[in-house]
């Protein structure tokens, strides 16, 4: 059942709906009901949620009654100090539920007005209370967005069960209202006038590197004529919570940056710039700032020429295992990735420490007159120590034995394009690569290793070859590591 009405000043639309015989949830109903107010700057908002049931009986024992009430108020704006403002106020109350994840509730044939809790009859008390915040100005207009919230759960056997803090941060400013364009624009028409000097002799004979092709092509390049464009995006969200009932903190934090449509954004997926996770109870602990696999980083994209730098840092337990190099030093030292033993597959997981961190550049395709280049380099380091004296305690000091790497890398290609019978054709004269690998192991026993190796071809592999040197110092470990 629903309603839907509408006029000149506002709007209302809710619904309510009946199940029953649910596995988890057994029999109840559910609603949802919002309001829309029309004002003079913006419309007023405001929602209520509600979930009532019973669930089923088992084995003999009677299922337990449970309920949830949430309302949100949105579309004002009080302030508070300065540009700041509350634009935002909700609440959550609710009885023999607990929060659960979005997938448990979804596999367990839960509401579908997005209510992310489960049955729990532990629970006595639930609530939760959230502001939306604002900082605006009136030369940039909205620079930030926000949520600030307090979730606190009380069980009937041992009173408060938990406390947990969330919050999340947008930044929804302009790039132009934080940047100086004409800064940036002087910039580039001082190395546009470097640039055309260099190759002075091509622009007299009016070639395609005069200032004037220089400059156009610095400014559809390296950045969009229309500078008001472009918009700069941050968004951050973090969470801490506090489990009194099972003696533990966890905590875990992201964040994703997103400039100009990509100019500079983070490394990671959906342009994730970082995430950290931190957790201490009685058995474990430890603080997370990425992962050999999922490093914190930045990435630019300047025209064809893109840059990367990543980084993490792990301290406590679940320290993974040792990283191999990456695919780039791989494939020029033609090795392969070194394959996880049973026995190290055993060790990962401990106590330790690591971190690492590479950067690496790729300068895409610069085209002058008919020749072409372009070139990739990078490199990076892992270091980690860990504890194994209870796998492996003849290795280290008392059980605490390092590895680490350094790795470095650069490919290029030089060459032609021409057009013979009215075919573009990409002739290569030179493509080739080098990499070093050094690797160390230490102490008791210790262990050094390394490799530099490349290759080339010339004319288009009318010459070709490659070379390779290895150099081992010391006695690898009886661990596998």
């Amino acid at each position: 059942m629903g309603i839907n009405a509408q006029t000149a000043n506002f709007t209302i639309a809710g619904r309510v709906s009946q199940f029953s015989d649910r596995p988890v949830y057994g029999t109840g109903f559910e609603g949802q009901v919002s309001l829309t107010v029309k004002g003079l700057k913006s419309n007023i908002t405001a929602s209520a949620l509600g979930l009532f049931g019973k669930t089923n009986d088992s084995l003999g024992v009677e299922g337990y009654r449970y309920w949830y009430v949430e309302a949100l108020a949105s579309g004002f704006s009080i302030p508070v100090a300065g540009p700041l403002a509350i634009t935002a106020i909700g609440g959550t109350v609710y009885h023999n539920l607990r929060p659960a994840a979005a997938a448990q509730v979804s596999m367990s044939n839960g509401p579908v007005g997005g209510i992310n809790y489960l049955p729990d009859f532990g629970v006595a008390f639930g609530f939760k209370a959230a502001v939306g915040v604002g900082l605006t100005t009136p030369a940039a207009g909205k620079l930030l967005t926000g949520k600030l919230g307090l979730e606190m759960v009380y069980s009937k056997d041992r009173g408060l069960n938990s406390i947990g803090f969330f919050g999340e941060a947008q930044v929804t400013a302009s790039l132009a209202d934080i940047v100086d364009a004409a800064a940036i624009k002087s910039t580039f028409q001082t190395l546009v006038k470097r640039a055309d000097m260099t190759f002075a002799a091509d622009a007299q004979r009016g070639k395609a590197f005069s200032q004037a092709r220089l400059q156009e092509k610095a400014a559809r390049e390296l950045l969009p004529l229309n500078l008001s464009n472009l918009s700069g995006k941050f968004y951050l969200r973090a969470a801490l919570l506090f489990d009194f009932r099972n003696g533990q903190i966890h905590g875990q934090a992201e964040s994703y940056l997103n400039v100009a449509n990509g100019v500079m954004r983070g490394a990671g997926p959906r342009g994730r710039m970082g995430w950290v996770v931190a957790h201490f109870d009685e058995a474990e602990w430890y603080v997370h700032a990425g992962s050999p696999t999922d490093r914190l980083g930045l990435r630019t994209s300047l025209g064809p020429v893109q840059t990367q730098m990543r980084a993490y840092f792990m301290l406590g337990h679940r320290i993974p295992a040792f990283p191999p190099p990456p695919l780039h030093v791989q494939r020029l030292l033609g090795i392969s990735q070194t394959p996880t033993t049973r026995q190290n597959s055993e060790l990962q997981g401990g106590r330790g420490i690591a971190f690492g961190s590479d950067l690496s550049l790729n300068t895409g395709d610069f085209q002058f007159a008919i020749f072409y280049a372009r070139f990739e380099v990078g490199a990076g380091f892992d270091l980690m120590l860990q504890d194994y004296g209870s796998t492996c305690p003849n290795v280290g000091l008392n059980g605490w034995y390092a590895q680490g790497q350094a790795y470095a890398y650069v490919q290029g290609d030089v060459g032609m394009r021409v057009r013979l019978f009215g075919i573009r054709k990409s002739i290569s004269v030179f493509n080739g690569g080098a990499a070093v690998l050094l690797r160390a192991e230490f102490p008791n026993p210790s262990f050094l290793s390394g490799t530099v190796a490349g290759r080339y071809e010339v004319l288009g592999g009318r010459f070709k070859g490659n070379f390779s040197v290895d150099m081992k110092l010391g006695n690898k470990n009886s661990c596998g590591l």
